[in-house]
């Protein structure tokens, strides 16, 4: 086993650094022993999951921005959707169209909405023609990693109606923009066990 290389630290100095093929086993959670001193694997890549370990003032912001994050995005979702850059706004802009019953798309509205609707609802006769540009903003949603997993997924929902909903001549000019972007996204859920 190679020596361990101690790396300085101003504060701590109980922090090893080791290197080298005889140690590749040591995972997150393995412990080692060096010297009849026991040590644990800290992964510095890793997400910090320990925020309720820590302590100070640290901790208390920790907490603070987990009860605070959940309700703020919900906040910034419903106000991009109102400024119509979500995807329920997208979708609602593809399902827009002259008529009698105009009034029913003026209004954003949620894909529950859409799917309850679905029985109901006058589809387009060839969104591909007319809407390719807000098709392709519903695929950049599902393909950005940027956006949370909840607004991807209602993208790809709202994909996923426009290609049951297209007759069989749209579909080619569909499924190359689409299939990619719903293809990634599969792979991404299969790998993190979604």
């Amino acid at each position: 086993m190679l020596p361990p290389h101690t790396m300085p630290s101003t504060d701590d100095l109980s922090i090893l650094e080791l290197r080298g093929p005889a140690i590749e086993w040591l995972g997150p959670g393995g412990r080692i022993t060096i010297g009849d001193v026991e040590y644990e694997y800290a992964d510095s890549e890793a997400d910090d999951d320990s925020i309720d370990d820590a302590v100070g003032p640290g901790r208390m912001f920790g907490k603070l921005v987990k009860r605070v994050a959940a309700p703020l995005e919900m906040f910034f979702s419903v106000c991009s959707d109102l400024l119509g850059n979500g995807p329920d706004a997208t979708f609602t802009k593809i399902m827009r169209r002259d008529g009698p019953w105009v009034k029913e798309y003026r209004r954003t509205r949620r894909l529950s909405w859409w799917l309850n609707m679905h029985e109901h609802i006058v589809w387009l006769p060839s969104p591909v023609g007319r809407h390719i540009g807000e098709v392709g903003r519903l695929v950049q949603f599902v393909i950005d990693r940027r956006y949370s997993l909840s607004v991807r997924l209602t993208a790809a929902y709202y994909l996923v109606l426009i290609m049951a909903q297209s007759f069989l001549g749209d579909l080619p000019g569909l499924l190359p923009l689409i299939h990619d972007a719903l293809l990634r996204l599969c792979l991404e859920g299969s790998r993190h066990g979604i």
